[in-house]
């Protein structure tokens, strides 16, 4: 069941404090009506996965999320992929907030997963 297999991979990432894991969005940014958004090429995502293969990657930590983003990255134009500059504040919190009410509805589909994992969706 899946709720096990998230406990377990959280698990695996705690006992393993050293090891990295990535997260890599290969759709869009910025989407709206009418707008796709701005699409992460392929030549973008094989720069960054090169990059963290090679080190030399810059990283800030999201203020919504709490996780290290990508912002600086040999070779690759990491500004366009910053989804704030998309949208008006008001309207990227929304969004936010919307994104995290999501992933709640997600979560809840699997009973038994650990407190941890279902506090990683909501704002510190």
């Amino acid at each position: 069941p899946e709720a096990e297999e998230g406990n377990r991979f959280l698990e695996i990432l705690q006992d393993n404090p050293d090891m990295e894991c990535y997260l890599v969005n290969t759709g869009s940014v910025g989407a709206r009506a009418g707008n796709s958004g701005e699409k992460i090429t392929i030549p973008a995502t094989t720069g960054i996965m090169k990059a963290l293969a090679k080190g030399g990657i810059r990283w800030e930590k999201d203020p919504d999320w709490g996780y290290q983003v990508a912002v600086g990255v040999p070779g690759v134009d990491m500004d366009k992929y910053a989804p704030r500059q998309y949208y008006e504040p008001a309207e990227y919190e929304a969004l936010v907030e919307k994104l995290r009410q999501e992933r709640r509805q997600w979560l809840a589909q699997f009973p038994g997963l650990k407190p941890e994992i279902l506090k990683v969706v909501e704002k510190e």
